[in-house]
């Protein structure tokens, strides 16, 4: 099967993973002063517990977009994706605030690689006169993600309250749809010239507008 005008599809797909990213890290926001009741802990450890997040996502993000360049952008962010999305859903597993500090400090490692993974897949899809408009269309997942976390989560709050589970299943929901973004990611996403789904035409295009030496990388990478 072949596609016209796949780059876009490709942006679309960064764009998707970028809104569960922030749909998993915005969820203890939304649910935390249910968890500090519950497990009780006050706002002074919770700020603890925010802080071993950004930190690690802080020292992270040049490590993932590293590692990103050595493994390949598909096996990479996957990998990465999966992670952060099952550590979500072991958030409801905490119980207390150190043992949340901590998921949270593994979840700022691992979704460290959404952004490096957006700027990637840009360099590799676009034609250096497109990749304004490409980093601002993956990048719109931001504010997506952080939208959508409320309703969410209180969604599933409520939904669950019955049963006295309403805050577990808020991550466990969030995380299995990070789950499903990492199976989706990993089943479409590849390197233009490795992609079956390209047209001659289309990988003609971007090559054309790459600077010689990402062409050359991704001859020899295949990634």
């Amino acid at each position: 099967m072949k596609m016209t005008k796949l780059r876009w599809w490709i942006i679309g797909l960064v764009c998707v993973g970028t809104i569960v990213n922030y749909l998993s890290r915005s969820s203890l926001s939304v649910a935390a002063p249910a968890m500090m009741k519950e497990l009780h802990f006050d706002e002074q450890q919770y700020s603890w517990v925010v802080s071993a997040f950004q930190l690690c996502y802080t020292i992270a993000q040049p490590i993932t977009g590293y590692l990103m360049d050595v493994i390949g952008l598909k096996i990479g962010f996957f990998i990465f994706a999966l992670l952060w999305s099952l550590i979500n859903m072991a958030h409801a597993l905490a119980g207390g605030w150190i043992s949340l500090a901590f998921l949270r400090g593994l979840m700022g490692l691992t979704e460290a690689s959404a952004i490096p993974a957006g700027i990637k897949a840009s360099a590799e899809w676009f034609p250096t006169k497109e990749r304004g408009i490409a980093g601002g269309l993956f990048n719109i997942g931001t504010s997506i993600g952080a939208m959508l976390a409320p309703p969410l989560v209180v969604w599933a709050m409520l939904t669950f309250a019955d049963s006295g589970i309403g805050t577990e299943m808020a991550f466990v929901i969030t995380g299995g749809i990070g789950v499903l973004f990492a199976i989706t990611w990993f089943l479409i996403y590849n390197s233009p010239n490795k992609h079956p789904w390209i047209t001659h035409k289309e990988l003609r295009y971007i090559e054309d507008g790459q600077e010689s030496y990402l062409q050359d990388d991704n001859k020899k990478t295949g990634r």
